[in-house]
Order: structure tokens, then sequence, then C-alpha cells
């Protein structure tokens, strides 16, 4: 999932801005990845890395270990 969403930050590069403030540099705003990727990079990592270390300390289990304690 972090990998996609670095995968499609990246492609971001090779696009023009054409919406935002990014958008009044034109030509000049290739080459730069775009500021709302970057942020959404950051916070999916941040979640991921967050449920994946609960996952790991035993705070969250898995939907197939809940599901059998429910029975």
């Amino acid at each position: 999932m972090k990998t996609a969403a670095q995968t499609n930050l990246d492609s971001t590069r090779a696009m023009q801005a054409r919406i935002g403030r990014a958008s009044r540099l034109g030509a000049r705003s290739i080459g730069h990845s775009d500021a709302g990727a970057d942020s959404f990079l950051l916070l999916l990592s941040a979640f991921a890395d967050t449920v994946i270390s609960f996952i790991n300390q035993g705070k969250i289990m898995h939907r197939e270990k809940y599901a059998t304690t429910i029975k």
C-alpha cells in the first residue's frame, strides 16, 4: 500500500499543475511532486505503521481471530 502510494507520488513529478497554488507556476511545476500527494503519503504511512504496530503488540486482533472469538 505504501509502495503504491510512493509510486503514484513519484508519477506526479511529470505532471503540470492545473489547479491550486502550483497552477500559477505553469510548466515550472513539472519536476516537483504534488503537495496533496505528499501529504497523503505521510498520512497513509503513519496510519499503516501504527496499525501494524498495534497488531504486532496484540492491541488489535485480526478479523479471523476476532470472528472465531465471537462464536
